[in-house]
């Protein structure tokens, strides 16, 4: 029904973290992830991808900034167990290409570390969801088979003393075009610095 919206954003809650884009004279409620979450600014004009929930008498609007991420998003909350609020806790945990590796590869360790849910709903996202994603191709091209990378630099930020939690956000803000597991690892390093100094 609500596809994509193009709007004024002209509020912003830290606590429920949703915006509302205004859109001909009309305020939208929309939960979005975390990282999108900080990095929209108020006022600022943008374009986002959205999912109406419906159930009983609750409407919920979801936006996310790109349309993988929404596809992935309805994709999770087919699983059983799996609802919109949970789908975004696992979306914001790691980018979408490589929980969908875990998935294909039936990696379920590799799961569980990047996406930080439970060894049974992971198993379960495994069952239902590697079908499905193997046989949409457009999904599956350009996604290799090692997915050991990221997980390297989870466990080397651990390693230092960082949590799980702060070493997922720092992950998945590195751009694509970092490939190297070294790399990424400083690349980490300095954006986990930067957001400490804002803090101070």
């Amino acid at each position: 029904m609500f596809f994509s919206f193009k709007g004024k954003i002209i509020y912003k809650d830290i606590d429920s973290k949703f915006i509302v884009v205004e859109n001909n004279d009309i305020g939208y409620q929309i939960f979005v992830l975390i990282n999108f979450f900080k990095k929209v600014k108020l006022n600022e004009e943008i374009k986002i991808y959205t999912y109406l929930h419906h159930k009983e008498d609750i409407q919920e609007l979801y936006g996310f900034k790109k349309i993988e991420e929404l596809e992935f998003f309805k994709k999770l909350i087919s699983v059983n167990g799996v609802g919109p609020k949970s789908a975004l806790n696992i979306l914001k945990q790691g980018k979408v290409e490589n929980i969908k590796k875990a998935i294909i590869n039936e990696k379920l360790d590799v799961l569980i570390k990047v996406v930080g849910i439970g060894r049974k709903m992971a198993q379960k996202i495994i069952l239902e969801l590697k079908n499905k994603i193997q046989n949409i191709k457009s999904e599956i091209e350009g996604i290799k088979t090692d997915d050991s990378d990221d997980s390297q630099v989870l466990d080397a930020l651990v390693s230092l003393g960082y949590s799980l939690s702060e070493a997922r956000s720092a992950l998945q803000e590195i751009p694509d075009s970092i490939t190297q597991t070294q790399e990424k690892i400083k690349f980490a390093l300095k954006n986990i610095f930067c957001h400490s100094d804002r803090r101070e």
